[in-house]
């Protein structure tokens, strides 16, 4: 019985491990799109979004 728990624990954890690994990557590839998005504004649309973005007083 004991054996199999420990299976049953074991494939929990790789199976979750891997869901796990997924969602993380796809937050940094997020962060990295909100990031190229956010310089695109600034450098090739010159359209001030970014600087919108920076506290009161800091970009205007």
């Amino acid at each position: 019985m004991l054996v199999l728990a420990t299976v049953a624990v074991r494939f929990v954890a790789r199976l979750r491990g891997g869901w796990h690994g997924d969602i993380g990557r796809a937050g940094y590839a997020l962060i990295a799109l909100h990031a190229a998005a956010a310089l695109a504004h600034h450098d090739l649309w010159r359209d001030n979004t970014l600087r919108r973005m920076l506290p009161a007083g800091r970009g205007r």
